[in-house]
């Protein structure tokens, strides 16, 4: 390659005759550059200077490409991993970790999150998972499971380990074992044919040719054997009508060729009736007879017949107005009475067989009064036994008094007690000691005195009280409350 320089300068002096010094025509002039081939001028030393001839090493460094990368090709060689060579560290590959917890384990420790699935066992790599023999745990974790030499295989399970059977070993099961349910293709359990066992043991169960066979105590039982079987099976003939040795009841044949209500009846020896076969959830029909004691549920309104008018209502709902309208000699419309209820107000009633507590004397209540105590009470009346023993002044009580005031006293007046005062007559004209006060004329004048009455009062008579006569003003009165 070939590199040509020339000077942006242009020179318009003509050349001289001094060859010693660069003519000026030579600036006007392209000068060529050379260098090796397959190499890059440049420079990679320190400060300015001359262009340099750059190595390969040189050229990369500046490139930021590292010795040995791949060389330029197309982007489907570059993409293809076959072309790919030399090593990466994983924590520079995104996601590897995310990508990587899924398939790998670390040889010592770590957690699966999810199923395990090995490979198929196949003839000349062996077994598609392989537990070696070992020994016993000293203390093992719930999920472990180990093997030994002695046809064990173990797995530690809720804290307990747990031997598990082995077909070609004495294992024993601790619980009952349920097996798979029998079905068109394949039995429950499966006891090949063999001979009896010379010495067999308690439990022991066998078959042979000849039958079925178990150990039961000490003594080998014959659960079923194939002359036995053949003794008891008794085939039907051609046309249904034999079975043979089995002894049968009358009207068995007919029941079995024509399972019928009527054919069962025939059959059956203490049927009772004549009708269909009946089962729970079937309409019963009308029997000719029978006792209801145990049943239940029985509707009265449509379930029960013969009953009157209105009785069906009242069983369903027993009130006073359904009892009333069950009946057809009531009288009245009120509720049903019991004894010792209130009788409330009858309409009209004869009370001659009545009999009830009389009143007594001095008895104030609304019990009834008989003819020979009315009698008596009329016959010997005594106005004062009513207050005989109340005290002056009680509510009830009469009193001679003296009005304080110049009121007019009318019959039925009321005044208040302290406004009167107890009054009367004195037939001398000297008064007894203390405040009574003497008041009038002539040979029977009044006195008065005393402390004031109490409570409320009604004047039983009138009295003027015109002219000045004081005298005037003394009544009789009659205290009221």
């Amino acid at each position: 390659m070939t590199v040509s320089l020339k000077h942006k300068f242009t020179s318009l002096i003509p050349d001289a005759g001094d060859p010693t010094i660069v003519q000026p025509s030579n600036w006007n002039d392209e000068h060529a550059l050379t260098q090796a081939t397959e190499t890059i001028l440049g420079r990679v030393s320190a400060l300015t200077g001359d262009t340099e001839e750059l190595t390969p090493a040189q050229v990369r460094a500046l490139l930021n490409v590292a010795d040995g990368a791949t060389a330029n090709s197309s982007d489907a060689f570059l993409l293809a991993r076959a072309n790919h060579t030399g090593t990466q560290l994983a924590a520079t590959i995104s996601d590897f970790a995310t990508a990587a917890s899924l398939v790998c384990l670390p040889l010592a420790g770590g957690t699966m999150t999810g199923k395990l699935v090995t490979d198929a066992s196949e003839a000349v790599l062996g077994a598609g998972f392989n537990v070696p023999h070992g020994i016993v745990p000293n203390a093992p974790a719930d999920g472990d499971f180990w093997t030994t030499a002695a046809f064990g295989l173990y797995v530690r399970v809720n804290g307990v380990t747990k031997a598990m059977a082995s077909l070609d070993n004495a294992s024993q099961w601790t619980i009952i074992q349920t097996f798979k349910t029998s079905s068109t293709t394949a039995a429950s359990i499966r006891l090949p044919h063999g001979v009896a066992p010379n010495a067999p043991a308690n439990g022991d169960m066998w078959t042979a040719t000849t039958g079925l066979f178990y150990r039961i105590n000490g003594v080998t039982q014959t659960a079923l054997s194939v002359s036995d079987a053949a003794a008891a099976y008794q085939p039907l003939t051609a046309n249904l009508t034999s079975w043979g040795a089995i002894a049968r009841a009358a009207n068995f044949d007919a029941f079995v060729a024509a399972p019928s209500s009527a054919n069962l009846r025939t059959l059956l020896t203490d049927e009772v009736g004549t009708g269909s076969a009946y089962f729970v959830g079937g309409a019963l029909g009308t029997p000719a007879s029978g006792v209801a004691t145990n049943l239940t549920g029985l509707p009265i309104a449509t379930g029960v017949s013969g009953l009157a008018a209105g009785i069906a209502a009242f069983l369903a709902t027993p009130s006073s107005a359904n009892l009333r309208a069950a009946l057809t000699d009531e009288v009245g419309t009120g509720a049903a009475y019991f004894v010792g209820g209130a009788l409330g107000t009858p309409a009209s009633g004869v009370a001659s067989n009545m009999t009830t507590a009389t009143a007594a004397p001095g008895t104030n209540n609304t019990q009834i009064a008989s003819t020979a105590f009315v009698t008596a009470a009329v016959a010997a009346v005594d106005f004062g036994a009513g207050n005989a023993a109340l005290a002056f002044g009680a509510v009830g009580t009469y009193a001679q008094v003296f009005s304080l005031t110049a009121t007019l006293i009318t019959e039925g007046l009321t005044m208040a007690g302290s406004t009167l005062q107890p009054a009367g007559f004195s037939e001398a004209v000297t008064t007894d000691p203390g405040d009574d006060t003497t008041y009038g004329s002539g040979g029977a004048p009044f006195i008065k005195g005393g402390t004031a009455l109490s409570g409320t009062w009604r004047a039983m008579g009138r009295v003027s009280t015109g002219g000045g006569a004081i005298r005037r003003r003394t009544f009789l009165a009659m205290r009221i409350s």
